[in-house]
């Protein structure tokens, strides 16, 4: 089917199904465009429209990463001391700090983002983060790792935001039993509690982003 019979069918569908009922003739071909051009299913909750722009939830992001063939895995998890040190000021005086660590195909090295909340001084008074910010930082650690794994998935031009009712994350190694673990072929929740939460604004990339590979917490021998 061409692209263009391709986006006029998701437009009517939207319309039959009276899905994002509120949105403008205009922005439902966006979203159509975008949806068609980045293999992104609105449907599905992996593109919405937020503040009067595009989004890329974190369904569509984690999505993508899946559909790539690239992705082996994504485990994310609270900081502990010696990660929020070797991370700096910033992660030692954040309320809350999560590291994600994604891993590829074909890549030996793990790939690391990092994400803080601090509910007292929420990024654009986001009620999310005052709620709940165990969440939003790791929303945000996701995001950030994902980005680095993936820079060329998200569109041009297009935010991204989080539908924390369909996160989409993935499976991979995981020592640290607050760690939140999803199946990377079934999306399926292994670990960690299900999100319950609005859709959550994120701010801009920070220069938190990391690269090195952070130090584990050194492990008593059994006696």
């Amino acid at each position: 089917m061409p692209v263009e019979q391709k986006e006029q069918a998701i437009v009517q569908r939207m319309d039959e199904q009276r899905f994002l009922p509120d949105l403008k003739p205009h922005e439902k071909a966006e979203l159509a465009r975008i949806g068609v051009a980045y293999d992104l299913d609105v449907f599905m909750g992996e593109l919405t429209w937020y503040e009067k722009k595009p989004y890329v939830t974190m369904a569509g992001y984690a999505g993508r990463a899946r559909r790539s063939g690239e992705l082996r895995g994504l485990m994310s998890a609270p900081m502990n001391q010696t990660q929020r040190e070797q991370y700096g000021p910033v992660a030692v005086q954040a309320p809350y700090a999560y590291l994600c660590t994604v891993r590829m195909r074909g890549w030996p090295d793990p790939i690391y983002g990092t994400g803080y909340a601090d509910p007292a001084k929420p990024y654009r008074n986001n009620p999310v983060e005052q709620a709940r910010p165990d969440r939003m930082a790791e929303a945000r650690a996701i995001r950030n790792a994902l980005r680095k794994a993936f820079p060329s998935l998200l569109p041009p031009g297009v935010g991204l935001a989080m539908d924390s009712d369909r996160e989409g994350r993935f499976a991979g190694e995981v020592d640290d039993p607050a760690a939140t673990v999803i199946d990377g072929e079934t999306g399926e929740i292994l670990r960690g509690p299900r999100p319950a939460s609005p859709l959550e604004d994120l701010e801009p990339p920070s220069a938190s982003w990391r690269t090195r590979r952070p130090t584990s917490p050194a492990r008593s021998r059994p006696s």
